[in-house]
Order: structure tokens, then C-alpha cells, then sequence
């Protein structure tokens, strides 16, 4: 596996996707019910656009890290500006973030195929067979994994918007008013949405894998722009269509809606059926990025070969996926790995670039 793909470098447009893509992941369908829930009114899809507004700005903050050390990765600068010390724990604590994140990822997976698919297939083999696929795309290089993103991305962007014109006749007014209820139920909200932007500091890392890296702010700007009003339209759309009280007792609904189009004299009775897979491999997306940053950071840590870092953190995966007895815990399990992105992956990164700042450092 070897091959030409490890050597390619990232073009603006794979970065964007790929940012998209890693942001897109369980959060895409749970997120109406998490948001108003937490809001506990119909703006709360304010929310959504005001965490992707910030998104943005800390996404450009990491972009001026990166640039105080040209054509090097988040694990490798982090010792040039702390020490190899603190920055080999720095890199081994992100890369357990990582893997944490990678179980979660397997295991919402295998959760929503036996809810909808493979009812009777346990979800210890189901994530078995996910995680080995995803082992086979990460051995290839994080360039096989961004061009299997370019492929069906158009295809996750185009189903999904497709399930909101289909529904838009179900759409009523009135469950999303009043559109503004006062800041604290939005700032409320907005404290829901942090697992549905987990992902977009993989900038840190990709930046230096990239063609032009002076196009970083735009394919960042882009790349979170997608997802934040892909999910102010999701939002928007769920609760105008089932209402806010009814949203909120929905497990995945995104997909209820899915399930409530009707087309008439249409050969496929259940709409779902098309959407299920894209969802599916847009997790699968996210497992496959957070797995190769795992096994990158074990790799920089313990200074052993790229299969070694890989094939010895997949019994963790497994067993932290396995970790929830049921569900509710599942997405307890989520709610943290979305704190623990806020301290990781957004508080340390911001600490570093103040401390590089005041060392006047630069590479």
C-alpha cells in the first residue's frame, strides 16, 4: 500500500471537502433534536449559524499557527514551541482524543445500521467489518482517504438538499416561530452544537499535506461554511415539518423526515432507503481521518512504523466502542468527545500560537 498516494499533495477543493466531510458526521441527524432540546425554542437554528461563524474564526486562528511553521503538521511544530517533552504529551493526548473519537464514530455506525438495516446483526460484528475497512484506507495515505471523499461527496450534498425539497410541502411557518427568542436560549443551543463541529481542527494537520498552502483560509472558510448551512437548513427544515415538541423525542430526526416523504407511483416506496448509505458513509468519512490522525500521532509519539501505529490502536477502538450499554450512553459519549475537542483540539492549538507569539518564533 506503499504506493504514489502517500507522496500526492492536497488541492484546495480536497481540503475543502475534506473538512466538510470529517465535520459531517453522526451530528447531521441528531442535531435538530440536540438543539432544541438544549435551546428549548424554535430559534434555535440560530445557533447553528452563530457556532459556524466561530468555527470559522478559530479555524483561521490554527491557519496563522500553521503559518509560523511552514510545511510541518500540528505534531511535529508542537515541540518546536514547547519542548519535545510537553509536545510529546500534547501529541499522545490528542492522539487518545483521536481514538476515543474513532470509537464513537464505529460505534454510532453500527448503531444506526441495526436500527434500520440489520436488526438482528450485532453490533460488535458491524464494527468489526468498519473498522477493518477503514484500516485498509488509512494504510493507503491520507491521500487515497481525501480522493474517496471527493467521489461521493456530490452524492451526500445532493441527497441530502434532496430530502428537503421533497419534504417542503409538509413545511409549516408557524413551528419555527417566534425566530428570535432573546440570546440565552440561543447561547443554550449553541452549547449543543459543539459535537456537530467536531472535526474542524484537522486543519492543523492537512495544511502542510496541501499544494498551495497560502488557499488554507479559503479551503477553511469553505469547508466549514458547507456543513454550518447545510445544518441551519436541516434544523430549520425538521422543525418546521415535525414541530419542536416532537423533534425533541426523536432519536435521529433527519431520518424520520426521510421516512415521512411520499412519492407517488415512484418505484421505491421507502425514500430512506437512499439516504441511509450516504449517511452511513459520511461517518464512515469521519472514522476514516480521525483513525489516520490516531495512528499519525502514535506513529510521532512512539516513533514506530505507520502499520504498527494503526493495527495497535484498533483493539482500543473496539473496546472503547463497545464501552456504551446502550444508546442514551452512546451519545453521553459523544457530548464529551465534543468538551474534550473544545480543550484538545481548539484550547491547547490557540495556547500554542499565544506561546509562539510571545517567543517570537518562527520556522
Amino acid at each position: 500500500m506503499k504506493s504514489a498516494l502517500n507522496t500526492s499533495e492536497l488541492t484546495q477543493n480536497q481540503v475543502t471537502i475534506g473538512i466538510s466531510l470529517t465535520v459531517l458526521g453522526v451530528g447531521m441527524i441528531t442535531l435538530p433534536r440536540e438543539v432544541f432540546t438544549a435551546a428549548g425554542v424554535a430559534s434555535g437554528w440560530v445557533s447553528v449559524l452563530l457556532t459556524g461563524i466561530i468555527a470559522a474564526g478559530v479555524m483561521l486562528l490554527m491557519i496563522v499557527l500553521n503559518n509560523r511553521y511552514p510545511g510541518m503538521s500540528y505534531y511535529q511544530y508542537n515541540r518546536i514551541i514547547v519542548g519535545s517533552w510537553i509536545g510529546g504529551f500534547i501529541t499522545l493526548i490528542t492522539s487518545i482524543y483521536y481514538v476515543t473519537f474513532a470509537a464513537f464514530e464505529t460505534r454510532a455506525m453500527a448503531e444506526l445500521i441495526q436500527m434500520f438495516i440489520l436488526d438482528r446483526t450485532p453490533v460488535s460484528f458491524t464494527m468489526l467489518i468498519f473498522i477493518g475497512t477503514a484500516v485498509y484506507l488509512v494504510l493507503g495515505g491520507y491521500s487515497a482517504i481525501f480522493r474517496l471523499f471527493e467521489l461521493y461527496f456530490p452524492a451526500i450534498i445532493f441527497f441530502t438538499l434532496l430530502i428537503m425539497i421533497l419534504s417542503a410541502n409538509q413545511f409549516e411557518m408557524n413551528h419555527i416561530r417566534p425566530f428570535f427568542e432573546g440570546f440565552p436560549p440561543i447561547m443554550k443551543g449553541m452549547s449543543a452544537t459543539v459535537l456537530s463541529f467536531v472535526g474542524m481542527e484537522i486543519i492543523l494537520f492537512i495544511q502542510a499535506f496541501m499544494r498551495k498552502p497560502e488557499r488554507a483560509k479559503k479551503a477553511a472558510v469553505y469547508g466549514i461554511a458547507i456543513p454550518t448551512v447545510l445544518y441551519a437548513i436541516i434544523v430549520i427544515m425538521v422543525g418546521g415539518i415535525m414541530g419542536v415538541g416532537e423533534t425533541m423525542t426523536l432519536v435521529y430526526p433527519l431520518m424520520e423526515l426521510a421516512k415521512s416523504i411520499e412519492i407517488r407511483n415512484f418505484f421505491f416506496e421507502r425514500f430512506e432507503t437512499f439516504f441511509i448509505p450516504l449517511w452511513i458513509l459520511s461517518i464512515f468519512t469521519t472514522l476514516a481521518i480521525v483513525l489516520y490522525l490516531a495512528a499519525l500521532g502514535i506513529k510521532t509519539v512512539f516513533n514506530v512504523k505507520k502499520e504498527t501505529a494503526v493495527f495497535s490502536i484498533i483493539p482500543i477502538i473496539y473496546i472503547l466502542a463497545m464501552t456504551p450499554k446502550n444508546i442514551n450512553e452512546m451519545f453521553t459519549m459523544g457530548v464529551w468527545i465534543g468538551y474534550s475537542m473544545l480543550a484538545i483540539g481548539v484550547g491547547i492549538p490557540l495556547i500554542l500560537l499565544l506561546v509562539s507569539i510571545l517567543r517570537r518564533q518562527k520556522q
